[in-house]
């Protein structure tokens, strides 16, 4: 499909399949689950970026394996993680699913909660918690800050990691229990 005037134009083509790139000229690509689709075909698309003054790329993906190419793409930029600043206490943290996560009561893995066990734990209380002084902190975008792990490395890109706590209001921490 395009869109567009003669001068201006977005096309949106699929990238599982060889012809997909083929007289496509581009200024900018974005990659929908990187991961996912034909690397062979990715490289088509990004040869029609040859010519442009631009030659902007955006790769957005949920990671699969180690290794993959969402995963190869974010090692070779400058890596940013979201981190919680604790509104109780101010300790800036990266908050993790298996090490902040609790569920009152639960005093087993987060794995063994099953959908043939959920009904024992009390899963609409589990709340992340700071680890420096076990609070719950708010994850509201106020109490985020991005942060780069990597600012003298030289690379190209920039690279940012998006979890399920960098949207709060959508994902909560018992509807995380429920996915997992």
């Amino acid at each position: 499909k395009t869109f567009g005037s003669a001068d201006k134009a977005v096309y949106f083509k699929g990238a599982a399949v060889g012809n997909a790139a083929i007289s496509t000229t581009l200024d900018a690509i974005y990659f929908d689950e990187y991961d996912f689709m034909s690397q062979e075909v990715a490289g088509d698309y990004f040869s029609r970026l040859l010519h442009s003054p631009h030659k902007w790329t955006t790769k957005l993906s949920t990671p699969t394996v180690p290794g993959g190419p969402i995963d190869v793409a974010f090692t070779a930029s400058r890596r940013h993680f979201n981190f919680c600043k604790c509104n109780h206490c101010g300790h800036l943290f990266l908050p993790s699913y298996y090490e902040h996560v609790r569920v009152p009561g639960w005093n087993d893995h987060l794995d063994a909660i099953t959908s043939s066990n959920i009904h024992n734990a009390r899963y609409q209380e589990a709340a992340l918690h700071c680890p420096n002084c076990d609070r719950v902190p708010s994850l509201q975008p106020e109490h985020r800050e991005w942060v780069c792990e990597n600012p003298t490395e030289n690379h190209r890109a920039v690279g940012f990691q998006v979890s399920p706590f960098d949207a709060p209001n959508i994902v909560t921490v018992p509807s995380l229990i429920v996915a997992s």
